[in-house]
């Protein structure tokens, strides 16, 4: 937040003396040049025709200056990317560039002409096509332009020149690797298309039949207007945050559009083809999710290295309790040097139930009481009076884990929702997520539960509530120990979320989520055809038609893939809570696919422990034990460490990591040293007498800035004087400071000022941009790096 008035002359380094109100009636259209071989070619004229008028679309033509020219592939790019980019004056709003198809063809190995011959070599080996698309990429990235990478489209058998639909995989994936790392937006044509190639491409052939074009043109269109669309309503004037909201929503939206198939059971006939498809998509979904989550275990340590290799699987047993029909261990789990894990282990009767049992990993929601919590006790109770083990444990900032708790253990602390967020903003400064850190003791714990000898480490299931269900459901997207999975009163979209509740606190929030296309289904699809149940209620805050309409969808891929029965769905009556149904749904779906037993669940509303009696630490927080450390100890560690290490660079402006206190991803730097796309004048809404003026001006990313003008006085000299920027003071209402000559620009940055949104997260109050820096984050961009980006490219006007 840029609230406070600031003035930038000084602070930018340059004088605005000769800056200039750009004229409303410049050529407002967008720039789009579109690069790529044939297959662009052929949906060309569908994108130009589609966005109209308001945008021009541009690719390079023959010499002629009539016939498309095929960009063909990245050798052929690093050549001429130059004159391309300098096509009708250069200055692109939008670069969407493709290369791969020709890259991976057979070539004769001294002609280099095209090759039918397998033996023969590709025109660019991967490693050289990754070379020479970086260079390509490095180049783009120089042009103040959005750039959207479309991956290569596949493959049939019997074209000429030989090409392999593995080869598409592997440069595909080469691809995904280097535009994750860049930061630059990815269309990911083969997906889209995948399980429509019967219909859309023609028989041994690359190519595709006219609609098979005008799809792909349409999913081209489609990812353009994902930032580039002119977003006003009927609030602009009167409250003109909303603008930016319905922005971020509708970004939002058209990020996820084509992020999972509508249809699974359509285009490709054969089922072992389309289990191999599908088997590559999942891989590929999976490992764009660890890339999300893994840097909080990554920075820490490396699994299996250092002191965490003599970690793995430890814990004291703290106590044992005998129940009718099972015990519960009381443990403390090792989840990193000096930090340890608060949890209870449900187990069944080894004379009814022989050991060794099945596990299930149970995550609880947000609730103060943790894994002590009645609905949790319960759920642990039934799974081993059922005949499976189940793991309950607090998550961070829950149960006894509280990170910072006041000494009468009092509810009036941080804790739940409210600490994640506070945890995930510090955490995001370094790299890290809250969905890394508690991801990370997830695993931790599963690494107990397979080390244990009375449980099967190939018969490990997972499950839990809300909060609890995020984690159930990210876990069991990247740890594939985990076999069958059950989340509860999380799993919708979204999208539906956006319009709704929002977006929730952090560890629901990827880095760049939405952007690489993850919703809350992409982490069932990233498991096919691994059994899952989504346990859902009607009246749930999480939108239920979210839930049904994600449930139709990854059912499609697990019926097209030939497990239509790993697919399930429950809903419960009521609203968000793990009661009878789903807990009763959960132990006998997790029994028929961990025991491959069909039982009937006997209920009881029996809780199993007192307060008393659940406690597993001497005083009932962990950090009060000696030794303990605290999550904000690591994350002190850690900030220290990175601001040694940024002291010893140079070459490189400090400016924006030291306001941020923590480094920015480099590509996101890159954008904001680059700045914005030029700005654009929407709309002009009053002239206050002769001195100001109040606009609003959108950036190429959609994004709305307020501009107030105090021009100087007609008694001052004309020789130029300094410009200065009052950053977030109210750009219609702040007053000219007297000590300020020349022109002073009022400059509102998207949630700031005049632009402060005034509604709340429904979850609490986290500032009043907290829910804007959610959709920032899903979206794959910091709010302070837009809110920057915008102030220099207002000061390059």
């Amino acid at each position: 937040m840029l609230r406070c008035a600031t003035f930038l002359c000084a602070w930018l380094g340059f004088s605005l003396a000769t800056a200039q109100e750009p004229d409303p009636a410049q050529d407002a259209r967008v720039r789009i040049l579109l690069l790529g071989d044939s297959i662009s070619m052929g949906y060309h004229n569908t994108v130009a025709e589609m966005l109209g008028d308001a945008y021009h679309v541009v690719r390079p033509t023959r010499p002629n200056g009539k016939n498309f020219e095929n960009c063909e592939g990245t050798t052929k790019g690093v050549q001429e990317l130059e004159r391309w980019l300098a096509l009708e004056g250069g200055n692109w709003d939008v670069i969407h560039f493709n290369f791969g198809l020709h890259d991976l063809k057979r070539v004769h190995p001294e002609t280099r002409r095209n090759s039918t011959d397998p033996s023969h070599p590709r025109q660019a080996e991967l490693d050289t096509y990754i070379e020479q698309l970086t260079r390509i990429v490095d180049r783009l990235q120089q042009e103040n332009a959005r750039l959207i990478f479309a991956t290569t489209t596949p493959v049939p058998e019997g074209v000429r020149p030989y090409r392999e639909n593995t080869d598409v995989v592997k440069y595909n994936f080469a691809a995904f690797e280097l535009m994750w790392v860049r930061g630059i937006e990815m269309n990911d044509l083969y997906s889209k298309v995948l399980l429509s190639l019967d219909e859309y491409q023609r028989p041994k052939d690359v190519h595709f039949t006219p609609e098979g074009s005008a799809f792909l043109g349409r999913c081209v269109v489609q990812s353009v207007l994902g930032k580039n669309a002119l977003l006003l309503n009927a609030h602009a004037e009167e409250e003109p945050w909303k603008l930016n909201r319905e922005s971020f929503i509708r970004k939002l939206e058209n990020a996820l559009e084509n992020g999972m198939p509508t249809e699974g059971n359509e285009g490709i006939e054969d089922r072992e083809r389309r289990q191999i498809a599908i088997d590559r998509q999942a891989a590929m979904t999976r490992r764009l999710l660890k890339q999300a989550l893994a840097p909080a275990w990554g920075r820490i340590g490396e699994r299996g290295e250092g002191d965490l290799v003599a970690m793995a699987g430890a814990a004291e047993k703290v106590r044992t309790l005998q129940r009718e029909g099972y015990s519960i261990e009381h443990l403390l789990i090792d989840s990193r040097p000096g930090m340890r894990i608060p949890a209870h282990l449900y187990l069944p009767d080894p004379e009814k139930f022989p050991p060794p049992w099945a596990g299930v990993l149970v995550p609880c929601g947000h609730t103060y009481e943790g894994k002590s919590a009645h609905d949790y006790q319960r759920g642990g109770m039934h799974l081993a009076r059922h005949g499976m083990a189940a793991l309950v444990y607090d998550p961070l900032d829950q149960g006894e884990r509280i990170q910072a708790p006041k000494d009468d253990d009092s509810r009036q602390q941080h804790w739940g929702t409210t600490s994640h967020n506070i945890v995930g903003g510090q955490s995001r400064l370094l790299g890290w997520s809250q969905g890394g850190l508690e991801a990370w003791d997830g695993m931790r714990c599963v690494d107990y539960l397979a080390g244990r000898p009375d449980i099967d480490a190939e018969r490990l299931g997972i499950c839990g509530q809300s909060g609890g269900g995020t984690q159930t459901a990210q876990l069991f997207a990247i740890d594939e120990r985990l076999k069958a999975a059950a989340p509860a009163c999380y799993i919708t979209s979204l999208g539906a979320l956006a319009r709704t509740i929002g977006p929730q606190d952090d560890e629901q929030n990827l880095d760049g989520q939405a952007r690489h296309q993850l919703d809350h289904g992409s982490y069932l699809l990233a498991r096919t055809p691994a059994p899952f149940l989504i346990c859902a209620a009607q009246d749930d805050f999480f939108s239920i038609e979210g839930t049904r309409e994600t449930f139709r969808r990854v059912r499609a891929v697990y019926e097209a893939y030939g497990a239509a029965d790993h697919a399930q769905l429950v809903v419960a009556e009521g609203g968000h809570q793990w009661g009878e149904v789903l807990v009763s749904a959960t132990v006998a779906f997790l029994a028929k696919h961990l025991d491959d037993r069909e039982i009937e669940v006997e209920w009881s509303n029996e809780v199993p422990m007192s307060p008393e009696e659940a406690r597993v630490t001497p005083r009932g927080q962990v950090v009060w034990m000696e030794g303990e450390r605290t999550i904000y100890d690591f994350i002190r560690e850690h900030a220290q460490q990175l601001k040694l290490g940024r002291d010893e660079r140079s070459g490189r402006s400090a400016f924006v990591p030291e306001l941020m206190d923590g480094p920015m991803y480099e590509w996101e730097w890159s954008q904001v040293r680059r700045g914005s796309s030029s700005l654009r004048l929407v709309r002009r809404f009053a002239e206050m007498g002769a001195t100001r003026t109040t606009s609003l001006w959108m950036d190429d990313a959609a994004l709305v800035l307020m501009h107030g003008e105090d021009r100087r006085d007609e008694n001052e000299e004309s020789d130029p004087a300094p410009a200065w920027m009052l950053i977030g003071a109210g750009a219609s209402t702040a007053a000219r400071p007297a000590a300020a000559p020349g022109t002073v620009y009022f400059v509102d940055p998207v949630c700031s000022g005049d632009l402060t949104p005034t509604d709340r997260a429904w979850y609490g109050s986290f500032g009043p941009a907290g829910t804007d820096g959610a959709y920032g984050v899903l979206l794959g961009r910091s709010l302070l790096g837009r809110q920057v980006a915008q102030i220099l490219a207002f000061a390059a006007q």
